[in-house]
């Protein structure tokens, strides 16, 4: 069982090496909150969906389009793939329209 769990680390750091991301980043188990309450710095496709309010067909899509930064990690394999939650949050926040005041409701009554 422990060499079954050595091959994982050694895959999943073989393949965080490929991607250029620091393998220390990326969770073992869960990516979910981290041991000190943090956020973890990735996310799966279902939580970046919720977290967006989108479908995971749409984070997809974000990622093919290079909108938000993903790493592929298990050959293809459905669910295989890790969103990075600051590329996320980053895309997310430049859609938000800013106005720089409030227009007030017509009433429907002209001056």
């Amino acid at each position: 069982m422990e060499d079954d769990m050595e091959q994982k680390k050694a895959l999943v750091w073989a393949i965080c090496k490929a991607c250029g991301i620091d393998p220390e980043s990326v969770p073992t188990s869960t990516p979910t909150p981290s041991n000190d309450g943090a956020p973890s710095e990735w996310m799966t496709r279902r939580e970046a969906a919720d977290y967006a309010r989108r479908s995971t067909d749409t984070i997809d899509n974000w990622c093919s389009n290079g909108y938000v930064e993903r790493c592929k990690l298990a050959g293809g394999r459905a669910g295989g793939v890790l969103i990075r939650r600051k590329s996320l949050e980053k895309f997310i926040a430049s859609k938000v329209v800013k106005h720089s005041r409030c227009s007030k409701p017509s009433t429907g009554r002209q001056a």
